[in-house]
This record gives C-alpha cells, sequence and structure tokens, in this order.
C-alpha cells in the first residue's frame, strides 16, 4: 500500500536524480538497453500497480477450472481478500489527490478580516484559523460539525457571477463537501511572480503564478444551509416563495 500511495512522489525523485546525476542516468540507460524487454523504467516501477487488478481476473479464473469444493471456497475468499484490498488502494489514492487539490486551494486562500460573519460561524472560524495571528482559513482541518477525521474534499471550483439586487461582480466559488467558500482573485502583495503549481477540476496539474490569491468575499456558507432555485433572467428566482433563502 505505501508502495502504491508513494508512487508520485517516487517518479518524481526518479525524474530529479536522472535529470542531474550522471552515473545514475549512465545505469538505468545500462538496464534499459540490456534487461528491460524494451521497456523504461518509469514503465517497470508502474507494473506492480498494473497488476493488482489482475490478480482477481486469475483467480477468478483458476476457480472456473476447480472442482474441488474446499478449493473453491477458498479460491472465493481469496477473491474477497484481493477486491477488498484494491477497493482500499482505490479510496487512499482517491484521498491522497483530494488532499493535494484541497492544499493547494488552501495556499490561495487569503485572509477574511474584512468579512463579518455571524455569531456561529465567528467561532468555527477562529477555529480552524491556520494560526493564531492569522484569519485564515485551515482547509486541511476536520470538518466542523462532523464526525473527527473525516477531511473535506473538493466538489467542483470555477468562476460565476454574484448578482443582488442592485450589482453583479466576478466570483470564484468553491464547492467543498460541508460548505461553499466565495472569493475573489487579487494580487498578493510584495510578491514575486514565481509559479504554483495547482489542481484542476480533471486532477491535472496546471501553471499559474503564486502573486494570485482569492480573497473571501463572504463567511463560509454551509451546504445544509443553502437554498437552491432555478434562476430566472427575467426577473430573479423563478420560485414562487417569497421567503428568504436559508443561507
Amino acid at each position: 500500500l505505501h508502495y502504491v500511495l508513494d508512487q508520485k512522489t517516487s517518479a518524481e525523485y526518479f525524474k530529479q536524480k536522472f535529470s542531474r546525476d550522471d552515473l545514475f542516468q549512465y545505469l538505468i540507460t545500462w538496464i534499459e538497453a540490456n534487461f528491460t524487454n524494451r521497456l523504461s523504467f518509469s514503465d517497470l516501477t508502474i507494473k506492480p500497480l498494473q497488476r493488482l487488478t489482475r490478480y482477481k481476473l486469475l483467480l477468478e479464473a483458476i476457480q472456473k477450472k476447480t472442482h474441488d469444493p474446499q478449493q473453491k471456497n477458498d479460491l472465493q475468499e481469496m477473491i474477497q481478500k484481493v477486491a477488498t484490498f484494491v477497493n482500499r488502494v482505490n479510496s487512499k489514492l482517491h484521498n491522497q489527490e483530494q488532499e493535494e487539490r484541497v492544499r493547494q486551494i488552501n495556499d490561495r486562500i487569503g485572509p477574511y478580516e474584512n468579512v463579518l460573519a455571524p455569531p456561529e460561524l465567528t467561532s468555527i472560524l477562529q477555529e480552524y484559523n491556520r494560526d493564531s495571528m492569522s484569519n485564515r482559513l485551515n482547509l486541511l482541518e476536520d470538518m466542523p460539525l462532523h464526525v473527527r477525521g473525516y477531511r473535506r474534499q473538493i466538489i467542483q471550483q470555477g468562476p460565476m457571477k454574484m448578482k443582488d439586487s442592485k450589482n453583479s461582480q466576478d466570483v470564484y466559488c468553491y464547492l467543498f463537501s460541508d460548505m461553499l467558500l466565495i472569493t475573489k482573485a487579487s494580487k498578493r502583495s510584495g510578491s514575486t511572480n514565481s509559479s504554483l503549481s495547482m489542481i484542476s477540476n480533471d486532477g491535472q496539474p496546471n501553471r499559474t503564478t503564486s502573486n494570485i490569491i482569492n480573497k473571501i468575499l463572504k463567511s463560509p456558507i454551509r451546504i445544509d444551509r443553502i437554498d437552491v432555485r432555478e434562476y430566472d433572467r427575467r426577473g430573479g428566482s423563478s420560485s414562487n416563495n417569497n421567503a428568504e433563502p436559508n443561507t
């Protein structure tokens, strides 16, 4: 399991070592030319991952050719254990990817000193500050009001248009598994134009600049407090209910 979860880190280390160490580069080139059957060293490192899903198919094929009842039961138990392990690996990889995406977003979220929050949210915001000296959300902490250990996940993100009765403005929204965060892109003061790798909605890395941060415009909105209605472009909400949305 550790081999699978550390695969990305290992691949990055291999690339750095290969580009900087001439002896290591010579060794890998010699191995690939003589022992890998035309496969690259990188291809070989992911072979164990690719074989995980094949073990279940192999055991099922053996089970079909087996007639002894005890052996068939033993094989069925092995098949179930392999399937459980593969599901566990997939779950861990998904959580790892989500944590990386949330970490990238966390680095872009600026302070919220100018955001007015109701009393019930103020205590939550203070509890999940990155540190005691700054009013900045720590999205990597456990979700408030949820079971400890259940980490926040990003569901969707992207630009939107926020409108009220008088004005409209371009915003950038993050929909997490527990809250909606409305932000606006702004430049980080006193920063340089160094590059930063970001993760997009499809999980692919993008390149952006670290001098861009997302400033929080409104206090985080809990998912269970959001009232979703169909929007009528001619005159606002199409709902006949005049009650205020519970946000």
